[in-house]
C-alpha cells in the first residue's frame, strides 16, 4: 500500500492555518469586547475556533485534502457577521486578503484557484441569503468592489503560485542532472583504471612467465605477485552486483564509510532485477538514500556508526525493494516531505529525498521509513516490470 504519509511542507502549513484562524478570530472578539462595548451576542463571533479546531481533529482522516478545508476558514468569518448581526466585525473580512498568502505558501496553484472560487462563490450564497447583515458592513455596491479587488488579488496569487511551482521543480530537476553526471563520471574514472588494470597485468603475467623458467627466480616472483596484490587492492572495486550502474554507486559509498569509519554492510540478491528503471534515475534514487544514510551515521560515535543496506526481491519477483538501515542520533524530527531529520544536525535526512519519492512516483513505487531504537531505516519500493527501458533488457 502507498504511504499515507502527508507532504510536511502541507502539515506545517495546516498547522500555520489552524493558528492563524484561531488567533484572528480569539483577537477579533477581543478587540470587540474591549474597544466596540461588545455584548454576550457579539461572543458568537468565537465560531471561527471550533471550525477550526474541528480541522484539525479531522487533519489526518482528511489526508491531502486538509489543505483544502483551511481555506474555508475566511468564509467562517462571514458566519461570525451573520451571527452576530451587528456590524462591529467589519474588519475581521480582511481576513479574506490575508489568506491569500496562506495559500500561495502551500506553493499549490490549485489551492490558490480553489480558494478564490470558495470565497467568492461562498460570499455571493450568504448575501443574497442574508442580506441584512452584509448590509451593517457597507452597501451592496462597496461589497461588489472588495468583490473584484479579491478576485484580482487571487488572480495574481495563482500566478505566483504557479511560478513557485515551476521554480521548484527545476531546482529538483537540476540536482538530480547533478548527481547522475557525478556518477557517470565516477563510471567513467572506474572504467580508465580498469582498462589500465588489464594493460599492467599483462607485464605482471609476462614477466612471470620468464622467471618461472628458472628455479631460481621464485623470490622474484612471489615479489610480483606482491606488488600484483597491492594493484588489485589499489585499482579494483567491491563487487556487489553485476549491474555496473548499482554496482559503482555502492562501491563509491563504500570508499566514503571507510573514510569516515562507518561499517557498511551491504547485500544485494543475484538474482534482483534493475531492468524496470533507468540507469540515471536509479543513481539518483541510490545514491540520495545512501548520502542520507552516510551523514546520519557520520554523526554517531563509536561501534554505533552503521550502514546497511539490503536490496532484493519479494512478491515472487514482482517487487524490488531498497532497505537501508543507519543509526542516528538526537531527536527525530518531521521535514519536508514526510521524512526526518535529528536536533543535532538539520536536514540530514531531508536533502534529497524530494527528487527520490517523485521518481519512485514515476515508476508506480513509493517510499516508507521507520524508526526504532535510534536505526533509521527507509524502504523504497519499485514494481518490477517486464518490459525493459533498454532494448537489450540487460546491464550496461
Amino acid at each position: 500500500m502507498k504511504s499515507t504519509l502527508l507532504k510536511i511542507d502541507e502539515e506545517q502549513m495546516n498547522h500555520i492555518s489552524f493558528l492563524a484562524g484561531v488567533f484572528v478570530d480569539c483577537m477579533g472578539v477581543l478587540f470587540v469586547m474591549i474597544f466596540l462595548e461588545g455584548t454576550i451576542q457579539d461572543l458568537k463571533g468565537l465560531v471561527m475556533c471550533p471550525f477550526c479546531i474541528l480541522l484539525k481533529f479531522l487533519e489526518k482522516k482528511l489526508g491531502e485534502w486538509a489543505k483544502y478545508a483551511y481555506m474555508l476558514v475566511p468564509l467562517s468569518a462571514s458566519f461570525v457577521e451573520i451571527l452576530c448581526n451587528d456590524g462591529k466585525y467589519g474588519a475581521i473580512t480582511h481576513l479574506y486578503f490575508f489568506w491569500i498568502v496562506i495559500a500561495i505558501a502551500y506553493y499549490n496553484k490549485k489551492v490558490v484557484l480553489f480558494y478564490g472560487i470558495v470565497s467568492v462563490v461562498g460570499n455571493m450564497i450568504l448575501i443574497s441569503i442574508f442580506t441584512e447583515s452584509f448590509e451593517h458592513l457597507h452597501n451592496l455596491t462597496v461589497w461588489a468592489y472588495i468583490g473584484m479587488v479579491f478576485m484580482i488579488s487571487v488572480g495574481v496569487a495563482w500566478v505566483i503560485a504557479e511560478r513557485i511551482q515551476q521554480t521548484m521543480a527545476l531546482e529538483e530537476q537540476l540536482k538530480s542532472y547533478e548527481l547522475e553526471l557525478s556518477f557517470m563520471e565516477e563510471l567513467e574514472k572506474k572504467d580508465a583504471l580498469h582498462r589500465e588494470f588489464i594493460h599492467n597485468m599483462t607485464h605482471y603475467f609476462t614477466a612471470i612467465a620468464q622467471l618461472a623458467r628458472g628455479e631460481e627466480n621464485n623470490q622474484r616472483i612471489v615479489n610480483i605477485l606482491q606488488d600484483l596484490k597491492i594493484e588489485l587492492q589499489q585499482g579494483g572495486e567491491a563487487l556487489y552486483t553485476y549491474y555496473k550502474v548499482v554496482n559503482a554507486v555502492l562501491s563509491q559509498k563504500k570508499i566514503q564509510c571507510e573514510q569516515k569509519g562507518i561499517v557498511y554492510d551491504v547485500y544485494v540478491e543475484p538474482e534482483m532485477k534493475f531492468h524496470m528503471i533507468l540507469d540515471g534515475d536509479l543513481v539518483v534514487i541510490l545514491g540520495n538514500l545512501l548520502d542520507n544514510a552516510i551523514r546520519a551515521a557520520d554523526g554517531c560515535e563509536g561501534d554505533k556508526r552503521k550502514v546497511e543496506v539490503r536490496i532484493f526481491m519479494e512478491n515472487n519477483g514482482r517487487i524490488g525493494v531498497f532497505k537501508i538501515k543507519n543509526s542516528y542520533v538526537g531527536q527525530v524530527q518531521r521535514q519536508k516531505l514526510g521524512f526526518v531529520t535529528t536536533k543535532r544536525e538539520s536536514g540530514i535526512h531531508g536533502v534529497g529525498l524530494s527528487s527520490v519519492s517523485r521518481l519512485l512516483e514515476k515508476y508506480g513505487g513509493y517510499v516508507e521509513y521507520f524508526t526504532e531504537n535510534q536505526i533509521f531505516t527507509v524502504v523504497a519500493i519499485l514494481p518490477v516490470k517486464e518490459k525493459s527501458y533498454y532494448e537489450n533488457g540487460v546491464s550496461k
